[in-house]
């Protein structure tokens, strides 16, 4: 049975639990064998496109392709030129990741990710159109959910509820070079999805994940969707935040363009990536110091680039 989403979104297609195993595949390409729940293991080989840089910084805190708030630092850490919101000076970092083979494992809180109340958010800037931004995944079972990710150049957030509920923006235009923001919550509201800080779609329905056999998570690599292709990201990641509540669509744009206090009420996880030189952690800041592990990344040059997203 096929549901169709309104309003601009993908289709949101009903299956039996399935994920994919052994993807390996690039961006686009096949789907893996169909495995136990959720989008798949975390253990596939090399794949996804190698694009280099993901472009040229933006300084200048545009709208984003949504007309939404803005996805790029500005650089004075005032209002941006384009009527966007501004971000801190512009002194911080960013992770480049090549596209090839580069992820970053980030460990779990106590109870991993929260199946009835969760957030996950960070910025990117990518020229590719197609690569994993961040997912929840098990090291335990086949599978993973709540991801975040680019496919054909639209910013998606995939739900595993048991059936795949599969959000999508409208517009493919975010493998544009340019620095964007993107945030999917679940929880009681329903499955939303935001980008640049303007709702690009929900679904009242899905307000709880059923896939509970997670560990931890992974930014830069992952199932594009629902039995999709494993896929890395080639391009920049920065403040990447995970939270065990449902946080609000003001919640979402007021804090999106500087950086939190890491003893924010139900922040679990707070990667901020300004990190430098040949650091090979990236450090959590919140008091749980869950720091992420750089896989595979070279330090020839530094992948730590500056300026970062504010």
């Amino acid at each position: 049975m096929r549901l169709f989403a309104i309003a601009g979104l993908c289709a949101l297609t009903t299956y039996a639990c399935g994920g994919s195993e052994n993807g390996n595949t690039s961006a686009g390409g096949a789907a893996g064998q169909s495995g136990g729940g959720g989008s798949g293991d975390a253990q596939g080989g090399t794949a996804g496109p190698s694009s280099g840089t993901g472009g040229s910084d933006s300084h200048a805190g545009g709208v984003g392709a949504t007309g939404g708030v803005a996805g790029a630092k500005s650089s004075s850490g005032g209002a941006s030129e384009m009527g966007g919101a501004g971000g801190d000076s512009a002194d911080g970092h960013a992770l480049l990741l090549d596209g090839i083979d580069d992820y970053v494992k980030l460990p779990a809180a106590a109870g991993a990710a929260n199946e009835a109340a969760f957030s996950s958010e960070l910025w990117f800037k990518t020229s590719a159109p197609t690569g994993m931004l961040l997912e929840v995944y098990s090291t335990v079972q086949t599978g993973a959910d709540r991801s975040l990710y680019l496919r054909t150049g639209k910013v998606c957030f995939y739900v595993y509820a048991p059936s795949y509920s599969e959000l999508c923006t409208q517009a493919g235009t975010f493998g544009d070079a340019a620095w964007h923001h993107a945030a999917g919550t679940l929880g009681p509201s329903g499955q939303l999805l935001y980008v640049d800080g303007s709702l690009e779609g929900s679904v009242a329905t899905v307000t709880a994940s059923a896939f509970n056999f997670d560990t931890g998570f992974r930014a830069g690599y992952g199932y594009i969707g629902p039995n999709g292709p494993l896929t890395y990201f080639a391009g920049e990641l920065d403040e990447i935040r995970i939270w065990s509540t449902q946080r609000s669509a003001a919640d979402v744009a007021a804090n999106m363009g500087q950086s939190i206090d890491p003893a924010t009420s139900g922040l679990q996880g707070y990667w901020k990536l300004d990190e430098s030189a040949e650091t090979t952690i990236a450090l959590d800041a919140t008091a749980g110091g869950h720091d992420g592990m750089l896989l595979n990344l070279s330090f020839t040059p530094s992948p730590w680039v500056s300026p970062g997203a504010f």
